[in-house]
């Protein structure tokens, strides 16, 4: 009788324990977000992240992937009015625990040669915010700006998207 007591109770005691180390994980971050790949649009251009356990930062970690870019995001402006391509953005990002990614292209600069001379920067990215159900959704982002001896002309074009994992 003493012995089934003592094992009752110290079964108690584990799932008291178990239970209590889950609330501390869940509290912490510890439910995490989902992996797989996340399919979207931005206007008629379908796109696609990559969330999965990988290395990216330094260690290995939730990482995230701009699997399937849109070609093309427009922006408003005198330079490159109408829009432009979308840059590459280099491999992956960590997730961190409050969802939100920002990746950018470093500036590029190209030089027009005369009659022009013209300079051009250029620099591309997105900022996204996953959910833990399985949703995405943020902007992608251009800033190019044409340097001339007179001054400078920007063109910014920020596009909205929304991805679901599927």
């Amino acid at each position: 009788m003493r012995r089934t007591i003592l094992v009752a109770v110290s079964a108690v005691c584990v799932l008291a324990l178990l239970a209590g180390m889950t609330a501390t994980a869940v509290a912490k971050g510890g439910s995490s977000f989902k992996t797989g790949t996340y399919k979207g649009s931005v206007g008629p251009q379908k796109i696609a992240f990559t969330v999965k356990r990988a290395s990216c930062g330094g260690k290995t970690q939730l990482c995230v992937t701009l699997s399937k870019a849109p070609t093309s995001i427009s922006c408003s402006g005198p330079a490159a009015e109408g829009g432009g391509p979308f840059g590459p953005l280099s491999g992956s990002v960590a997730l961190p625990a409050n969802g939100k990614v920002t990746q950018h292209t470093p500036v590029s600069e190209k030089t027009f040669p005369p009659p022009a001379n013209l300079k051009e920067t250029k620099k591309t990215g997105f900022t996204a915010t996953f959910t833990k159900k399985g949703a995405v959704s943020g902007v992608f982002e251009m800033d190019v700006v044409q340097i001339e001896e007179g001054g400078s002309a920007p063109c910014t074009g920020r596009e909205k998207f929304t991805a679901k994992l599927g």
